[in-house]
């Protein structure tokens, strides 16, 4: 009940109607990333479209992470301008979940509290380590849309297509541009 509160928010649905610049947004999916352990939740470098991709870019992923994150329990990291192209997935015909990350592009850690919310378009190419020391790390995801955007491939899950009570841009909150 509290993750279709958070799904609901006005805060979260102003945040991805104002980034997919759409009054009208509804969730592809939502997921609850958990680690830990120690060597735990190791996520290879990879762009999300690529996983479930749609007609056009339209995607973001929005993160709320419940614990902190940084190196040591798993943190994101981002690799700065990789979402301006799909990169390459394939090796040797088939596909794979690593994909080829460009050789003038090193990744950058983000630290953050709890509570945080990060943002990232579904070309950013982004990986998180496995835990190095026995400090859980969840984090709540939501992947939205804008409901033109349809999905093409990959994985269809249970909640895509559910629309927030609060996906019109009507509502929007004023965001600091710090």
């Amino acid at each position: 009940e509290i993750f279709m509160k958070l799904f609901n928010s006005k805060k979260l649905n102003s945040l991805a109607s104002y980034f997919l610049e759409s009054d009208n947004i509804e969730l592809q999916h939502s997921k609850l990333n958990i680690k830990k352990k120690e060597g735990e939740g190791k996520v290879t470098a990879h762009q999300d479209w690529p996983f479930f991709p749609h007609i056009n870019f339209d995607l973001i992923a929005i993160g709320l992470y419940l614990d902190g994150s940084n190196i040591n329990n798993g943190g994101i990291e981002y690799y700065p301008k990789t979402h301006k192209k799909i990169l390459n997935h394939y090796k040797k015909n088939t596909f794979n979940y690593k994909c080829e990350i460009p050789n003038d592009s090193k990744p950058v850690m983000v630290d953050a509290k709890p509570g945080t919310i990060i943002i990232h378009h579904c070309l950013t190419l982004h990986q998180s380590r496995a835990t190095k020391k026995d400090k859980k790390r969840r984090a709540l995801i939501f992947q939205y849309r804008d409901i033109k955007n349809k999905q093409i491939g990959g994985t269809i899950w249970k909640c895509t297509g559910l629309r927030s009570k609060e996906s019109k841009r009507g509502n929007f909150i004023k965001i600091n541009n710090k």
